[in-house]
């Protein structure tokens, strides 16, 4: 989902400058995973995440509320399984 590297290649000449990864190189030309989902920054996945909200809902004049949160897009739930996390636990 992010524009690093999943398995960086390990250089056989710690002296040698580094190489990318075809994988990498994919990535950054086609700014798609090989899923062909986007890929974000880091700063852009948290703020396609921080769009995700618990609301207060109350229905009509009833003092009862309870928490709802908002359904998690495709983008946003496939960053939340990879982090072993659902929205408000």
């Amino acid at each position: 989902m992010l524009y690093s590297y999943e398995t960086p290649i390990s250089p056989t000449d710690p002296i040698a400058p580094a190489q990318r990864s075809p994988t990498a190189l994919a990535k950054t030309q086609t700014h798609r995973t090989p899923d062909g989902d986007p890929v974000y920054s880091l700063p852009d996945l948290i703020a396609e995440l921080g769009t995700i909200a618990r609301n207060d809902v109350q229905i009509a004049n009833s003092t009862h509320t309870y928490k709802r949160t908002t359904v998690p897009t495709p983008i946003q739930a496939k960053a939340l399984a990879l982090l072993a996390t659902q929205p408000g636990s």
